[in-house]
């Protein structure tokens, strides 16, 4: 377990990967305490050992890319919407350079969100989600289960 500064404590796996003497020491965030039971916890942390071992998946690394998968198609859904209803009302369509513009962030921070930057996608603040929200005139719960998900 881990207790974060603001108080928030997390079910953690310290593991090595690759799983030798010689592996760099990755941890593996489980979830929040007490929605996780150590029972629960430990399930999640002996799947994700087995495909470590059997598999050998990175399970922090496919965990952030799931996230970042997830994040990508919320984006795209969004802006999907916001031109629906644009084109209903005769307003020109959002393109990324213009999301960038609107929400005042670099051209590239929206492109790699929607492309394959796992790094870039799995980061995505809940600033930068406010701002999407705004320019894309979308609910928050569009973009929020993402950032929830990503916090965990």
């Amino acid at each position: 377990m881990e207790i974060d500064p603001s108080g928030g404590k997390y079910w953690l796996w310290r593991h090595r990967y690759p799983p030798t003497k010689n592996g760099k020491q990755q941890d593996y965030r489980i979830g929040p305490y007490p929605k996780f039971s150590l029972k629960k916890a430990r399930q999640i942390r002996d799947e994700q050992k087995q495909k470590m071992l059997v598999d050998l998946i990175n399970p922090c690394a496919a965990k952030r890319d799931e996230k970042a998968k997830q994040v990508r198609i919320t984006l795209a859904k969004a802006i999907a919407k916001a031109n629906l209803r644009r084109a209903e009302t005769g307003d020109k369509a959002i393109t990324m350079n213009s999301l960038a513009v609107i929400t005042g962030v670099a051209a590239t921070t929206i492109t790699r969100l929607a492309r394959n930057d796992d790094k870039a996608a799995s980061a995505l603040s809940l600033d930068l989600a406010s701002k999407l929200v705004t320019a894309l005139d979308c609910g928050i719960e569009d973009l929020m289960e993402v950032v929830v998900e990503i916090d965990t």
